[in-house]
């Protein structure tokens, strides 16, 4: 009897939580509907991850209900004087960070992980539309476009609120990313796993030069960054703690949240990141996306 009250109470606990969660989604789709379609996407895509990450069975990743991805990849033009096109990535950067949590909502530590190590979400495509002739993406001009100009209608720098941390200094690297009419670059969302410990602080950074060798903030002298990602390999030269060495193309660039654990009983810690990479890298990325590399234009 005590055995068939406690399998009573575990079904209403569930049905409980499912129906918090209709409620939840009835209250968001109507801010989606009094959005632009890009506003929508990015709402809808937001929404979709809070779902996923408030329908789990308390202490278990074991979702009640599993609810289909319905995030798009935004499409975007790279044109206009070079502050222009800076403002283009920062506010891609934005728009894909804001749309999967910021890093903060755990949607995916129940995915079929196994043997697979990082999974990618492309958010935004951006296409180069203008006929410039050495039109170029300057990394640390960038880097200081994303720390002295604040997002769009808050009091953040974009570069603060893809780290979630006040006064940060981004380090990608050096060099310029070369680009010509036609050419794309893609912001991604990224899930990392990694089973060996990293010593991070929140808003730690990745830079990669020539998408090769680069550093984590906050991470142990030495640590070599092609291993996490995977893309390329080699030794990383001494940097002081919390700095970043990379020069090179600047060809893939991007952010690496702290890490959560995977699961109960397991060992292995998942950071969710989000990078800006070229179209011609691609390829080798997918190669490295085991767990999957997600696409989905209009």
């Amino acid at each position: 009897m005590f055995s068939d009250n406690k399998g009573v109470w575990s079904d209403l606990k569930n049905i409980l939580i499912v129906l918090i969660a209709g409620i939840v989604l009835f209250f968001l789709s109507t801010t989606v509907l009094h959005a632009g379609e890009k506003a929508s996407d990015i709402e809808s895509c937001k929404n979709w991850a809070v779902l996923q990450s408030s329908v789990k069975v308390p202490g278990v990743d074991v979702k009640l209900k599993d609810f289909e991805n319905p995030c798009v990849t935004l499409k975007d033009e790279l044109k206009g004087n070079k502050f222009e096109m800076y403002n283009t990535l920062a506010n891609s950067m934005y728009d894909v960070w804001k749309m999967y949590g910021q890093g903060k909502l755990d949607f995916y530590s129940d995915w079929d992980w196994g043997k697979k190590n990082t999974y990618c979400l492309i958010g935004d495509e951006i296409e180069v539309t203008d006929d410039i002739k050495d039109y170029s993406v300057n990394i640390d001009e960038f880097e200081e476009y994303l720390s002295d100009n604040n997002v769009p209608k808050s009091e953040f720098t974009y570069a603060e609120f893809l780290t979630n941390a006040k006064k940060t200094e981004l380090d990608f690297g050096s060099g310029n990313i070369d680009l010509k009419k036609g050419d794309k670059i893609y912001i991604i969302f990224t899930v990392i796993k990694k089973s060996e410990g990293l010593t991070l602080t929140e808003g730690s950074v990745i830079g990669v030069g020539s998408c090769a060798i680069g550093g984590i903030a906050g991470a142990k002298i030495g640590t070599i960054i092609g291993g996490i990602i995977g893309l390329g390999a080699g030794s990383l030269a001494t940097a002081p703690t919390g700095g970043v060495i990379g020069a090179g193309t600047g060809c893939l660039i991007g952010v690496l949240g702290t890490g959560i654990s995977y699961a109960v009983g397991h060992s292995d810690e998942l950071y969710p990141g989000i990078i800006l990479i070229t179209g011609e890298n691609i390829p080798s990325l997918e190669k490295k996306c085991d767990g999957g590399l997600h696409y989905n234009p209009k």
